[in-house]
């Protein structure tokens, strides 16, 4: 894909800057964000005036030292634990079976959104562990589900479809929203809705194929080589 070319080339040419960034730079100090190019590239959006959102570099000794609260899930490609960072309680996502483009450009749909459709906001990166710091959006929306009326649910779901054009209004395809891609939280007693893991996102129009293995909330057009576009989140939105 022309994309990841892209994210390569850049990637290559700035790496030892990177690499100097994480190992010098110490939490609570702004940095620049992951080279700029894949940021662009990789989400084809343009930049709103608060898209390069504030967030540091951590090395591994630093991201070690960052005191774990407890479990939030684990899947096939990546660990989400409860942390305690500057001073606020937020997730760690720790990436694992993922290359460092794949990392990258899930990075980028993060500060490419800035918040949008409740996406959570990138505060520390650690390249090396493929790992990133960001704001706690709640609990799940499936545990929501289970508790509240159906008057609730119904208000609920305004809410996702709200969400969900956000991201679209962004030019981002999520590819994988089900319940628990989904978190709730209440500030001033409002219900919030946020739309989370964006590690299968794309811009609309590329062509993707997820496997044999299906997945009943997937559009179908995602197993078949098709084009990705907001008809795909519906489908999983339905």
């Amino acid at each position: 894909m022309e994309t990841f070319k892209v994210i390569k080339k850049s990637f290559v040419c700035g790496m030892k800057k990177v690499r100097r960034l994480c190992h010098c730079c110490k939490p609570g100090k702004s940095s620049s964000p992951l080279p700029a190019a894949p940021v662009q590239s990789a989400a084809s959006l343009p930049a709103p005036h608060s898209l390069l959102h504030s967030f540091v570099f951590l090395n591994s000794e630093e991201l070690q030292k960052i005191p774990r609260m407890t479990s939030v899930g684990e899947g096939s490609y990546g660990v989400v634990e409860m942390v305690y960072y500057n001073g606020a309680i937020m997730v760690l996502k720790k990436h694992k079976k993922v290359t460092l483009e794949k990392f990258i450009e899930e990075h980028s749909f993060h500060v490419a959104l800035d918040g949008a459709g409740g996406a959570p906001r990138v505060r520390a990166v650690c390249v090396e562990e493929r790992a990133m710091i960001m704001d706690y959006t709640g609990m799940s929306y499936d545990q929501y589900l289970r508790r509240c009326s159906p008057r609730e649910q119904f208000h609920s779901l305004l809410k996702v479809a709200e969400a969900l054009s956000a991201l679209h209004l962004k030019n981002v395809i999520h590819n994988d929203l089900k319940e628990n891609n989904i978190t709730i939280t209440f500030p001033e007693g409002n219900p919030v809705l946020h739309i989370i893991d964006y590690g299968l996102a794309t811009k609309s129009g590329v062509t993707v194929n997820h496997g044999q293995h299906y997945r009943y909330w997937k559009a179908p057009e995602l197993y078949t080589g098709g084009l990705t576009s907001p008809a795909s989140d519906t489908y999983s939105f339905g």
